[in-house]
């Protein structure tokens, strides 16, 4: 298996086994071929709504060793317009914005035994509105650095974890220098927005993360 960058190796470890997992976006298809190389699904899907994209991962997986154990899909469409039932699987997408995650979750039916696991490019503070809408509890977050950036991961459940909060919580952790970064990068990002409009939410959301950063010495 061929070395993962920090960002997906990151996605991978919060990954646990399930029957089926979702490489949703899934681009060059990196992160669901490890997966299936892992063993930590009967299944995966690839997910792209790019042609071009899904062509030549075809013929990747075709040139790939992946376990006989372990079958292999791929789905050329637009994830955020199909209505995709969710059972026993580990439902990923991760490197687009909040807003098209959205519009992708809108659309899928989660049972309990089910995650999603969520590394957006975005503040996130729309997304985690929706998924408090939503009900879903938070099981697992971090921050992580990979290439000069910074990354939040967010894995949720229906039936287990904790309640997800629109700023987050546990993974605001003075062990880990990197949230401690991501936490500054947001504090003054909101500061800036707020020196140009009066948003209430906003305004909810900063003291929120300066409360956050009073853990960190």
């Amino acid at each position: 298996m061929r070395k993962l960058s920090k960002r997906l190796s990151s996605i991978l470890d919060a990954v646990e086994f399930r029957e089926t997992f979702y490489d949703v976006c899934c681009d060059h298809g990196e992160l669901g071929i490890a997966a299936a190389q892992s063993l930590l699904a009967n299944q995966v899907i690839f997910i792209d709504q790019v042609p071009s994209i899904m062509e030549s991962l075809d013929l990747k997986l075709k040139a790939t060793d992946i376990p006989s154990a372990v079958g292999v899909k791929t789905w050329c469409q637009d994830a955020s317009q199909k209505e995709i039932f969710i059972k026993n699987s580990n439902f990923v997408v991760a490197g687009i914005g909040e807003n098209t995650a959205i519009s992708i979750l809108e659309k899928i039916d989660l049972c309990n035994d089910s995650e999603i696991i969520l590394s957006i490019h975005s503040d996130n503070f729309l997304l985690r509105e929706y998924l408090v809408e939503r009900g879903l509890k938070t099981t697992y977050e971090t921050v992580f650095e990979d290439n000069k950036k910074l990354y939040e991961l967010i894995k949720v459940s229906k039936s287990k974890g904790a309640p997800t909060t629109k700023v987050g919580s546990a993974m605001w952790s003075p062990e880990n220098q990197a949230s401690k970064r991501l936490l500054l990068n947001r504090i003054s990002h909101l500061e800036t927005r707020l020196s140009h409009r009066n948003d209430k939410n906003l305004k909810f959301v900063l003291n929120s993360l300066k409360e956050k950063l009073k853990h960190y010495s």
